[in-house]
């Protein structure tokens, strides 16, 4: 009701489900929707701080719903960075819409003028590439646990050509 009726008082006590790990996964959901959905700003950006800040794994789903309610700018890259690191592990044909989610963030981050939280993001992102072990030693250097992000990766290059940027060039593109 709060996030489909839009009832901005509503929001704090919904923060609070939302980085309660005890709740179940889909009131944390529905909470992170009302909060992405109705707060103001800075509720948001310090929703997402807490949920990195704590010390438990962040479910997928629910990372998916905080990126899809986030202003593709660079401080959401900077915290997106930091959840991908806390991710609970991969499920190779589980569906969390994570991946989808990830990929329209991409879409929407600015590539005109400085591009720089497309290239926090691509940082961030060949971070995660370049944990050992990866597939294959001698002819992919492209880590096992986080190889499901090449593909967000790869998008982020390819509007980057798009764009004609010089970013595209740089060794970690």
């Amino acid at each position: 009701l709060v996030w489909q009726g839009e009832m901005a008082s509503c929001v704090a006590p919904f923060a609070a489900i939302a980085l309660d790990n005890s709740r179940g996964i889909y009131a944390r959901i529905a909470s992170a929707r009302a909060v992405m959905t109705c707060g103001t700003p800075k509720q948001k950006l310090n929703l997402w701080k807490k949920l990195n800040d704590s010390d438990f794994q962040i479910p997928h789903k629910l990372l998916a719903e905080l990126i899809e309610g986030a202003e593709p700018d660079s401080y959401s890259v900077e915290q997106l960075v930091i959840s991908l690191g806390k991710l609970t592990p991969y499920q190779r044909y589980k569906s969390t819409g994570l991946g989808q989610t990830l990929h329209d963030f991409v879409e929407h981050l600015p590539v005109d003028g400085s591009q720089q939280a497309i290239t926090r993001l691509l940082n961030g992102l060949n971070s995660y590439l370049n944990t050992q072990p990866y597939i294959d030693r001698r002819e992919c250097s492209v880590s096992k646990k986080y190889a499901w992000l090449l593909s967000p990766a790869m998008h982020a290059i390819e509007r980057l050509i798009i764009a004609r940027s010089t970013v595209a060039l740089d060794v970690t593109a």
